[in-house]
């Protein structure tokens, strides 16, 4: 007897798109050797390169025996989705090449055709664009687009909520959830039917979060790490607006805040202090490490920090000067000046290595450039003038 190919299909010929699927090539024979090679080939089918990848191989055995004997070896096809669910059916081949002394020309190949099937699965666009609904989109209502078969009914849920429309000839479909459809805050899921003409249906579904407000929250310290309770910390949504929101930190120094989500939001967080009875006296003390500093030598408990240098630019230019030493002093010894005793607050994680003694330059408050989910910050608060009780 000599040697025949059979390929064994547990799951069928036919394969969906964008599946995988697993062949036996099953080699028969009485005693001798024999190699094989196979490997997928589009020539001659409709299917490309791009539809399918994998099954490439070869190898070699031998019977060893006068009785039938089956050597199994799996196969493995990895095929692609192109994303239209009116994209048309393919085949392509798989080859199988025997070679052995049994073949009178040395050896016989044998080739099988296998279907890859279009995927008819409904196909939901991104909602909002990251599939985040936020507060401007649910008071302006959502638009949810797709494709699906030609021409077929679809509906589409939202939650409890369904709209219903037809896809046109090229399977595009749109419809509308008004803003009183859109579930409150939460994960929701996005489901979709599609019926063609001759009753088949496809479904598909999508999850999305309703954000539409986001928790901002944190902790305002003081430069050695300690609450600074009672500290109003206010939200501004872009510069020279009033604030969103306003709130005051607890006695552990805690806030937080509730505000619109918005992912093209813009805005800064910053924070207002009084100075009270409770904050640290500004002494001469305090004018002698500023005076150290104006004229380059480190404070008296060692190399400065970038926050010594902004409590220490008393009137705020830029820079740390004898005027600054000389206007503390007037604090300590409580002669009128124009500089007020001044809480100012940065973030505490922010990166301010390039302060020094001649460049006192840095923003105040945390920007955020979006609100897109809930943030935790903590902003430090220096008390401009104020030196020595952090040596």
């Amino acid at each position: 007897m000599s040697l025949s190919a059979e390929l064994i299909a547990p799951d069928g010929f036919d394969v969906l798109e964008g599946s995988n699927a697993e062949f036996i090539l099953r080699v028969s024979g009485f005693v001798g050797s024999y190699s094989y090679s196979y490997s997928f080939d589009a020539t001659g089918g409709s299917a490309s390169t791009s539809d399918f990848s994998g099954g490439v191989g070869s190898g070699s055995s031998s019977f060893s025996s006068t009785s039938l004997f089956e050597s199994d070896t799996p196969i493995t096809l990895s095929t692609s989705a192109d994303g239209d669910p009116n994209g048309p059916d393919v085949d392509l081949f798989l080859d199988i090449q025997l070679s052995g002394a049994q073949f009178p020309d040395g050896s016989s190949q044998q080739r099988f055709e296998i279907n890859i099937l279009n995927d008819p699965t409904p196909v939901i666009s991104p909602i909002a664009g990251d599939n985040v609904i936020s507060s401007v989109d649910k008071e302006t209502g959502v638009e949810i687009e797709g494709q699906s078969l030609a021409e077929a009914a679809v509906e589409v849920s939202l939650a409890e909520s369904m709209q219903t429309t037809q896809a046109d000839e090229a399977g595009n479909w749109t419809v509308f959830f008004p803003s009183d459809e859109i579930p409150d805050d939460g994960d929701a899921t996005v489901a979709v039917r599609a019926t063609d003409s001759e009753g088949n249906d496809a479904t598909n579904q999508m999850d999305v979060s309703i954000k539409t407000s986001v928790e901002l929250s944190g902790t305002v310290i003081d430069r050695s790490g300690d609450a600074l309770a009672d500290t109003e910390v206010k939200y501004l949504p872009e510069a020279g607006d009033p604030p969103v929101d306003s709130v005051q930190a607890d006695g552990a120094g805690s806030f937080s805040m509730s505000l619109p989500a918005d992912t093209d939001a813009s805005g800064r967080l910053d924070a207002v202090r009084d100075y009270s009875a409770g904050d640290p006296d500004i002494t001469a003390q305090d004018a002698l490490e500023v005076l150290r500093l104006a004229v380059g030598l480190e404070p008296s408990w060692g190399p400065a920090e970038a926050h010594d240098y902004i409590a220490a630019d008393v009137n705020g230019d830029g820079q740390v000067t004898a005027q600054d030493a000389l206007e503390v002093l007037r604090h300590a010894v409580g002669l009128e000046t124009e500089h007020a005793r001044e809480w100012v607050f940065v973030e505490a994680d922010a990166d301010l290595g390039e302060i020094s003694r001649d460049n006192v330059a840095y923003d105040t408050g945390v920007e955020f450039a979006a609100l897109e989910g809930d943030l935790d910050v903590s902003l430090a608060g220096i008390l401009v003038g104020s030196m020595q009780e952090y040596a």
